[in-house]
């Protein structure tokens, strides 16, 4: 995989809410959720295959922070080792995020 580029804010967004794919691994698309434990929250990162719906990675941490979606991507790459270029879609009211990788 060569390296990523990361879109924010106002910059164009190639999915545009239309999230149509015909095969998998070309689009992923995070979510995060909070869990309550007796010791606190938990911050859980999902990252989705389109194609699939399936979980193709995941990490959890205590906090949310770069790391916990690093874990998260990384864990897919190595999973599923996507070999075309591949976008993840990530948004949330606090973060946004598209990456391609390829």
């Amino acid at each position: 995989m060569k390296a990523a580029h990361c879109l924010s804010g106002g910059e164009a967004q190639p999915f545009d809410r239309r999230f149509e794919v015909t095969v998998p691994n070309v689009a992923w698309v995070t979510d995060i959720t909070y869990i309550c434990i007796y010791e606190g929250w938990l911050s859980l990162l999902v990252v989705i295959d389109l194609i699939s719906r399936q979980v193709v990675g995941w990490s959890m941490q205590s906090r949310m922070t770069t790391d916990l979606a690093l874990d998260a991507l990384l864990a897919a790459v190595w999973r599923r080792r996507p070999q075309e270029v591949l976008m993840v879609h990530s948004d949330s009211k606090t973060t946004r995020c598209q990456v391609f990788l390829g």
